[in-house]
Order: structure tokens, then C-alpha cells, then sequence
């Protein structure tokens, strides 16, 4: 009896030993069956991640692509609008060829002007037709204009240049006057050649802010019996009334060479076309020739004419 309980206890232990060992390696398996589950899952988001990448990147070549093409054509579009304008441009438009510089300025110049006593700081004639005694006359006024100014200009790669010049002018007197009217072609800091209504080099200057008070009529056009004359060099140098200039200068290092030929009525010169009380009848125009001889370095500069 005692070997059969023995043997039956032993039984029984294998039994339970067999049994726990096979419940062991079940869970193991299972275990392993699930990373198995989890590695293919990974691998297949893996593989998806990688085919979404390809066509982002493919989307990307496209889209590319696709902005290459419209630069290209955008170009060519350009291209093709140069060409018509410049070959079929319509007669109505305002075409400005070739022009490197094109500007447009102004100028605003109002006077309140006012003098008592004229006459005073020399003994001068008041007016015509009167004795020689200073003025009692007092002087008011108010003058002024507006200009308005465009200027042109064309430089070429060799130095060479070409341009014009208008100035039109409105003064308080309801008039339209004009400044500048000039063409002019040459090549830079070496020669030049310009034709119109224009000012040659000024030999007289007295730039802005300079207050001089003169004993007579001093400008072009007003030199009048019996009135004071100062000689400024401005005879000749242009913006006549009664005539136009023609100008030819010249670059030589620190040198400027200037000639300027203004053809006109040499009667405008006088006031009431009248000297020392003589008519003046013009028969022929006078051609003034004005040269100038110019020195410049740094600020220093210096001149003859």
C-alpha cells in the first residue's frame, strides 16, 4: 500500500509538473505571436510613411517643374512685349527711346519789392525827358513766376551723349514766357555743341542769397540814356529776345574752352531802340561772338573772357 501511494503521489506530481510546463511555454509563444503582430505592423506603417514621402517628393519635382515653366514663359511674354513695342508701338503713344536720364523739376521765384528815395545813391536821370537830378519817386511791387522744366538726356557706352532742355515760364502778369530752349549733342568731359535759347558761362556771378544795389539798369535789353550802366559780360551770352545761340565748348584737363555766338538785333541792346537820343533802324543783324577761357581745380576756379 505504501508503494502504491507512493507511486500514485509521484504520478501525480509529474502529472502537474508536465501541465505547468506546457501552460509556460503557451504563454511564450503567444508572447512571441504578438511581437511577430506588432514588428509587421511597424513595418507596414514603415512602408507607408516611405510611399507618402515619394510622392510628397514627387509633387514637389511637379510643382517645381511647373514654376520653371511659368518663369520661362513669363520671360518669353516680356521678350515678346519689348519686341512689339518696340517695333509695332502705336502712333499715339508717347514713346521715349533710348533715354538714360528724363527729369522733371521747378522753380518758384514770388518778389515783394519796395524802394523809396530811388535815385539817391547817385545822381541820375528819374526818367526820360527830364533834367538831371535824383528820382522822387517811390517804387512797389509785386512780380514773380513759376517755371516749370524737362530735361533729357541720352548718354551712349562710348561717351557719347545727346539731350534737350525746356523751361517754360508763368509770371503774375498772366504771360507765358520761356527760359531754356535748347538741343545739344557731343561727348562727355570732351566736347559739346548746343543750339537754342539758352545762357553761356556767366562771368558775373552772384549766385543766390547776394543782395547788390545797383546805381541804373544793369541786365540785357535796358541800357537806357542817361541811366547808370555796369558791365557784367552779360551781352552775348544768350537768352535773348530778339535772337538765338549757338555754342561750342571743349574739355582739356583742367581747362575749359568756350565759344558762344548769339545772333540778333543789335538794336535790343537799347531800351526804345534809341542811343543819345539817335533812332537806331537795324539792317542787319549783329552776331556777338563770346569766348571764355575757364581754369577749375578743386574749389578753386578761375576765369577770362
Amino acid at each position: 500500500m505504501k508503494k502504491l501511494s507512493y507511486l500514485a503521489i509521484t504520478t501525480g506530481l509529474l502529472i502537474s509538473t508536465s501541465a505547468a510546463a506546457a501552460g509556460a511555454n503557451d504563454s511564450i509563444e503567444a508572447r512571441l505571436n504578438a511581437l511577430e503582430q506588432r514588428l509587421q505592423q511597424a513595418e507596414q506603417r514603415a512602408s507607408q510613411a516611405e510611399t507618402r514621402a515619394t510622392a510628397a517628393e514627387r509633387k514637389a519635382q511637379q510643382l517645381e517643374q511647373r514654376t520653371a515653366n511659368t518663369e520661362r514663359q513669363t520671360v518669353q511674354v516680356a521678350q515678346r512685349t519689348a519686341t512689339l513695342e518696340t517695333h509695332a508701338a502705336p502712333a499715339t503713344n508717347l514713346k521715349l527711346t533710348g533715354l538714360t536720364d528724363l527729369k522733371l523739376y521747378g522753380d518758384v521765384e514770388f518778389n515783394l519789392d519796395g524802394a523809396s528815395r530811388s535815385g539817391q545813391l547817385t545822381s541820375l536821370k528819374g526818367s526820360d525827358n527830364k533834367d538831371w537830378k535824383p528820382g522822387n519817386k517811390e517804387k512797389w511791387d509785386i512780380n514773380g513766376r513759376i517755371l516749370v522744366g524737362v530735361d533729357g538726356y541720352r548718354r551712349n557706352p562710348d561717351g557719347n551723349f545727346s539731350g534737350f532742355s525746356v523751361q517754360p515760364l508763368a509770371d503774375m502778369t498772366g504771360k507765358m514766357n520761356l527760359d531754356d530752349a535748347a538741343f545739344f549733342f557731343g561727348n562727355e568731359k570732351n566736347w559739346q555743341t548746343k543750339i537754342g535759347r539758352f545762357e553761356a558761362y556767366d562771368m558775373f556771378p552772384l549766385n543766390q542769397d547776394t543782395f547788390i544795389q545797383y546805381s541804373g539798369n544793369t541786365a540785357n535789353d535796358l541800357y537806357a540814356d542817361g541811366f547808370g550802366y555796369i558791365y557784367m559780360m552779360k551781352e552775348g551770352r544768350g537768352r535773348s529776345s530778339s535772337g538765338g545761340n549757338l555754342m561750342l565748348s571743349k574739355y582739356a584737363g583742367d581747362f575749359y574752352f568756350e565759344l558762344n555766338t548769339l545772333v540778333e538785333d543789335g538794336t535790343s541792346l537799347f531800351q526804345d531802340d534809341a542811343y543819345h537820343g539817335n533812332s537806331l533802324d537795324n539792317k542787319k543783324n549783329v552776331a556777338y561772338l563770346r569766348p571764355v577761357i575757364a581754369w577749375k581745380k578743386d574749389r578753386l576756379s578761375a576765369a577770362v573772357a
